[in-house]
């Protein structure tokens, strides 16, 4: 007995070894750990400030002059975090009850608006932070959506599938008067990988379609216009990810593969594009990259990289959300709300 014991320890140890060799080859050849053809510049931010949050509290929906607006996976309901003193309040505004606005929504607050976007519905909710009236405006919309953004007074930006599922719609409606510009075509420039992230930018007047699953972003006119599709700093083109399923008279997108979005989390301020890439370059450290977020910046109007900002992980978390105002960046983690002020040197080289 005790003789084939000792036959098989030396058996189990060689077996335990051949495993952990496998898995450190698993993530070392994972999409983040190869090289990836590009290298970092790296550049500093100063932690100014940070703040306790309810966890709960996963989206930041927007900032005024003394407050950043953090919003939950519950419709209507916000924190006001001061910015100043730290002190914050949670407010819950009742909506008009509406079927399956629970299941898809996003909020969003700028210039002293609150607003609730159910895409599904679908149906925007806006109130004015400002009026006496705290009743939310409604407007529906005749076709659902997945992306939308707000991007002037009165004008909303959403995106969409067309009847075949496999094209992507842009439109822009005026809330006053409904007229709609459309096109078809724009976010369609790659056949493949297309999902993403729409954002504007006031200071130059650009809708900025950030893709989540390739190395490129749109620079769209208010026209709805391409402008130019530019290159992010990394070499991944990404894979394809949905097909297309027929079910009886039904058509639907279903995942081949779950694939990890490479441009996972972005931001515009001043013309300069925030984004919190998942891709580790060829001159980081599997320890440096780890242990921090990464956001990566470029300059709109120029086309071009000019840096990259490490963000120290919280509690070994990810980033749940970002948000650049200026020359201050809040970052979101379960828990906490940090606030970086960007260095002079910084924006010296963005020339804000």
């Amino acid at each position: 007995m005790i003789k084939r014991i000792y036959i098989i320890i030396p058996f189990l140890t060689i077996l335990s070894v051949l495993a952990i060799a496998m898995l450190n080859k698993a993530e070392n050849s994972s999409t983040n750990r190869i090289a990836n053809g590009f290298n970092r510049h790296l550049i500093t931010c100063s932690l100014e400030k940070k703040w306790k949050i309810d966890p709960q509290f996963n989206h930041i929906a927007g900032l005024d002059s003394t407050a950043i607006i953090l919003c939950n996976n519950t419709p209507g309901m916000i924190k006001s975090v001061n910015r100043f003193s730290g002190n914050s309040r949670t407010v819950f505004y009742k909506l008009p009850y509406i079927k399956k606005l629970n299941r898809n929504f996003s909020t969003f607050y700028t210039n002293q608006k609150l607003e609730i976007v159910g895409g599904n519905v679908p149906i925007l909710l806006r109130l004015k932070m400002n009026s006496d009236s705290m009743v939310f405006q409604t407007y529906s919309f005749k076709n659902t959506f997945n992306k939308y953004i707000p991007i002037k007074h009165n004008k909303f930006l959403y995106g969409c599938l067309d009847s075949s599922l496999q094209h992507r719609e842009l439109h822009i409606i005026n809330l006053q008067n409904n007229f709609c510009t459309s096109n078809g075509k724009v976010l369609n420039y790659y056949s493949t990988n297309s999902d993403g992230k729409l954002l504007f930018d006031k200071s130059c007047n650009e809708i900025i379609y950030i893709y989540f699953y390739r190395n490129s972003y749109l620079r769209i006119d208010t026209n709805l216009n391409l402008l130019m599709a530019c290159q992010t700093i990394d070499t991944f083109k990404g894979r394809e990810t949905k097909k297309l399923v027929k079910t009886g008279k039904r058509i639907k997108r279903e995942n081949i593969i779950q694939s990890a979005a490479s441009n996972r989390l972005s931001s515009i301020s001043n013309g300069i594009l925030y984004v919190n890439s998942t891709l580790k370059a060829d001159n980081e450290t599997n320890t440096d990259f780890d242990q921090n977020g990464v956001i990566d910046i470029y300059k709109i109007s120029e086309n071009k990289y000019k840096g990259s900002i490490y963000i120290p992980l919280h509690n070994k978390k990810k980033i749940d959300d970002f948000f650049v105002k200026d020359n201050y960046l809040y970052v979101l983690f379960k828990g906490e709300l940090h606030m970086y002020r960007l260095n002079d040197s910084t924006l010296k080289l963005f020339q804000i």
